[in-house]
């Protein structure tokens, strides 16, 4: 049993069904994950989900940034620190997106290379100075 199953077999009923109304909003593994918890207890299985193929692409999804004219404008030593930053640019109307290495959240010790923080070509310089003058 790995540490996320072991998170949903500590969760109430209530959360497991909670969860399985709602399987579109986690990757296909937490999927497997609330449908494994479902059939542990015996509950009733939850229909089948449909996601676009790509959905999952990265660890945020953002619809707004089209991934072929990403550019890194930081990297951060975890995902905490990117998101603030993410959140800076947000506030400047800057779309952006973090990616991490890290299996899906799962294994945040993959972060070898660090967190991305990537924002549309146009957008590089605006948000380079955002984020210099926030440090």
């Amino acid at each position: 049993m790995n540490d996320a199953e072991a998170l949903w077999r500590g969760k109430t009923d209530e959360e497991v069904a909670d969860a399985a109304r709602q399987l579109s909003d986690y990757t296909e593994e937490g999927e497997r994950i609330i449908r494994g918890e479902l059939r542990r207890r015996g509950m009733a299985e939850a229909p089948p989900t449909e996601r676009p193929i790509d959905e999952w692409s990265s660890t945020v999804v953002n619809r707004d940034v089209d991934d072929t004219q990403l550019v890194v404008v930081g990297t951060f030593s975890n995902t905490i620190e990117a998101e603030l930053a993410q959140g800076a640019l947000q506030a400047a109307g800057i779309a952006s997106l973090v990616s991490a290495d890290d299996a899906g959240g799962l294994r945040p010790s993959l972060w070898l290379s660090g967190v991305r923080l990537l924002v549309r070509a146009e957008d590089a310089r605006q948000a380079q100075e955002i984020l210099g003058s926030s440090k």
